[in-house]
C-alpha cells in the first residue's frame, strides 16, 4: 500500500489466521517503523514481522537499533517508487535513500575522507542540497548551507501538504534536517546568496542545489 495509508492494515487478519492455525506467522505488509513493529509482535497478533521497503529506505535499521539510535533510522514514507519501477521491468531505487540500488557507485555509509578537509559551500536547502550537505559533512568537510527560505525542504514541503496522503513525505526532509544539524553543517536561513556573497566565504568547492521543480 503507498503513503496515506493505514500502517500494518492487515494485521487483524493475519492475527485470525494465527489464532485459527496456531501456526506461526509473519506479517509484512507497510510495517515502516520500529513502533509499528514491535506493537504487531507484542500484541502477539504475529510472531514475525517482515520490513522490506523499510530495510530499502534504511538497510542499516537493525544495527541503529541495536545501538540504541532508533532516531537516526530513515524511516520510509511509503512513497513506493521502488515498487512500482520493479512492475515496469527497471532496477529498484528509493526515493529518500540514493545509494539504494547504486551500492556498486554510491556506498550506503560515507566513510570518512583521508584527505583534509575543505571549506564547501551548499547553495540550496532541499533534498539534493540537504543530502550534498550531510554526506560531505560527514566525510569531514567544513560545510555551511544556504537557503533563501525561512525553513529547509525545499519542494518536498509543499508536497507534503499537498494532500492529506502526501504527509508522511515530511518525514524524509525530518530525517535529512536532524541528520545535517548532527553532522555539524552550518545551516543559514532566510540567506539568499550571489557569487560574492559565496566567494566570501572562500570555498574550495561548491555545489549549487537551487531550481527544484514540483
Amino acid at each position: 500500500p503507498p503513503a496515506g495509508t493505514p500502517l500494518a492494515p492487515y494485521l487483524p487478519v493475519a492475527a485470525a489466521v494465527r489464532s485459527a492455525t496456531g501456526l506461526p506467522i509473519l506479517h509484512a505488509t507497510r510495517v515502516t517503523d520500529i513502533s509499528t513493529a514491535r506493537h504487531a509482535v507484542e500484541s502477539g497478533a504475529v510472531d514475525l514481522v517482515g520490513m522490506t521497503r523499510a530495510h530499502l529506505a534504511d538497510p542499516h535499521l537493525m544495527a541503529k537499533l541495536e545501538r540504541g539510535e532508533a532516531d537516526r533510522i530513515r524511516t520510509c514514507v511509503g512513497a513506493s517508487l521502488c515498487i512500482n519501477r520493479l512492475h515496469l521491468g527497471l532496477d529498484s531505487v528509493c526515493i529518500q535513500n540514493p545509494a539504494t540500488g547504486r551500492e556498486a557507485t554510491v556506498p550506503q555509509l560515507v566513510a570518512r575522507g583521508e584527505g583534509a578537509a575543505r571549506r564547501i559551500v551548499v547553495v540550496g536547502g532541499g533534498p539534493a542540497g540537504l543530502e550534498a550537505a550531510r554526506v560531505a559533512a560527514e566525510r569531514g568537510h567544513d560545510v555551511v548551507l544556504f537557503e533563501a527560505g525561512d525553513r529547509l525542504g525545499g519542494q518536498l514541503t509543499l508536497m507534503a501538504r499537498a494532500a492529506e496522503r502526501q504527509k508522511e513525505v515530511a518525514g524524509l526532509i525530518d530525517w535529512l534536517v536532524d541528520e545535517v544539524h548532527r553532522a555539524g553543517v552550518d545551516v543559514r536561513l532566510s540567506t539568499p546568496v550571489d557569487v560574492d556573497d559565496i566567494w566570501l566565504e572562500s570555498p574550495e568547492m561548491v555545489v549549487v542545489a537551487t531550481g527544484g521543480q514540483p
